[in-house]
């Protein structure tokens, strides 16, 4: 809920900000191009900074780091376009020098959203990517975890526990090469669920043993 109100607190108070200072733009500047110029900017950079804020709601604040940057360049550009806006159309009065600086300042803060837009779908591809890959030596362990606290003998239970230190000190990425030795390692935990022996995990070390030779020829 906290991470819900930041953000709709930070798009209020930017709305709230852009109408203070149109209101102070019509009573201290001329009702002409320059005014209307330097409220119309201010707008536009308004409505980036929101947008910003409605990253920062959606990715959390888990990747406040990650949406940070568009926060800042967003809210820095819509600062100095109100002081320079407000400047400008009280003292320059020249639309042409507003524009200019106005679009200079839509474009860093366009490039600063589209900038940090891309590295968060990257980011979250390879996060996506390494869950996947590492998919099966999670399920294994676990079901390696399972299968040892359902025996009590202690001559298997020794004999797991090395099986699972082998497994926790693979390589916990699969590829394409693996897949073959995986579906036997697969195979051979649902026979042990039903029959767990000592000589099993015998041949699920060595099949771990010849998964790890695999993954270090695929890389």
């Amino acid at each position: 809920m906290r991470r819900i109100n930041s953000s709709a607190s930070l798009i209020l108070i930017t709305g709230i900000a852009f109408v203070t200072y149109s209101i102070i733009c019509l009573l201290f500047a001329q009702f002409d191009e320059s005014t209307w110029c330097a409220i119309g900017f201010c707008f536009f950079q308004s409505a980036l900074l929101a947008y910003a804020a409605l990253t920062k709601r959606k990715q959390g604040s888990k990747s406040l780091f990650k949406v940070y940057p568009s926060i800042f360049i967003a809210s820095s550009c819509t600062f100095i376009q109100a002081v320079f806006g407000l400047i400008a159309a009280v003292g320059i009065q020249n639309p042409i020098t507003i524009i200019a600086v106005g679009i200079v300042l839509l474009s860093i803060s366009a490039i600063g959203l589209l900038a940090t837009s891309k590295t968060i779908e990257h980011s979250e591809s390879i996060e996506g990517n390494t869950r996947r890959s590492t998919a099966f030596m999670r399920n294994l362990l676990l079901d390696l975890e399972t299968i040892r606290s359902r025996v009590s003998n202690d001559e298997f239970n020794e004999d797991i526990v090395a099986v699972i230190e082998l497994a926790r000190f693979s390589d916990p990425s699969s590829n394409d090469l693996t897949t073959e030795v995986e579906a036997q390692i697969v195979g051979l935990l649902h026979d042990m669920e039903n029959e767990p022996t000592t000589e099993k995990l015998r041949q699920l070390s060595a099949l771990l043993s010849e998964r790890a030779r695999v993954c270090k020829e695929g890389k």
